[in-house]
């Protein structure tokens, strides 16, 4: 009788050793699994804003019929509740034809709007392009409403991770830094072409995510622009 009541207690051990190193491995499975899927969607929004940025232009030719067609590129410096919520507007050659997009060219304005959740308590980064240029811009258009003209809602491209179990990650920062020249080293926070009528040498992006720990996680993307236009 000892003898099994030993064998018991020490099968219990291990199996309670077993189990801790299994709930162990799975949460760091998954823990894995979320970062990777971060680093994942991180990664391609900031290749496909990387993509839009390279091509964004101006045009000395803003006159399309009797309507004056506006090319642009604007940087807002934005930060509340502590978050950098910068916004960015500019028209590129580099939208990408939908399947159903009759009519449309590679032009297009696009912007990138963060805003606070209240709800979730970080930013959620909004993306809105409208494939018709024309006289009304972006940012003079409400971009968190509905587009009736163009069937173009903005669409979240960005925010936090949250698993139901383990580590999440929350959008804690949009930021946009352009610089005036490619050796240049401190950039500046907004741009205005209406003012410089050019683009930046190049910009640099960035998305800042926060982990369980308040930990900060940047994912940086630098662009250099392709199309430069002097007055």
């Amino acid at each position: 009788m000892i003898e099994i009541m030993i064998g018991l207690a020490i099968t219990a051990i291990i199996m309670s050793v077993v189990y801790g190193s299994l709930r162990t491995a799975g949460s760091s499975l998954q823990t894995l699994s979320v970062r990777n899927q971060l680093y994942r969607s991180a990664h391609a929004l900031l290749d496909e804003m990387g993509r839009e940025l390279a091509s964004a232009y101006l045009s000395r030719n803003e006159a399309v019929g009797n309507v004056s067609a506006e090319t642009y590129f604007w940087v807002e410096d934005r930060e509340s509740y502590d978050m950098p919520q910068d916004s960015l507007y500019f028209t590129t050659y580099g939208h990408g034809r939908s399947a159903t997009g009759t009519g449309e060219s590679d032009q297009s304005e696009v912007c990138y709007l963060a805003r606070y959740s209240q709800k979730r308590e970080e930013l959620i980064l909004l993306k809105r392009e409208d494939v018709t240029l024309d006289d009304i811009t972006c940012r003079e258009e409400s971009p968190e409403e509905y587009d009736e003209r163009y069937d173009e809602p903005p669409t979240p491209v960005a925010t936090g991770i949250h698993p139901e179990r383990g580590v999440g990650y929350r959008l804690v920062g949009f930021d946009v830094e352009c610089f005036v020249n490619l050796q240049d080293e401190d950039g500046v926070p907004e741009w205005n072409s209406e003012q410089s009528r050019n683009l930046p040498a190049r910009a640099i992006v960035t998305l800042t995510y926060q982990d369980g720990n308040e930990n900060l996680v940047p994912f940086t993307r630098e662009v250099i622009f392709r199309l430069m236009r002097t007055q």
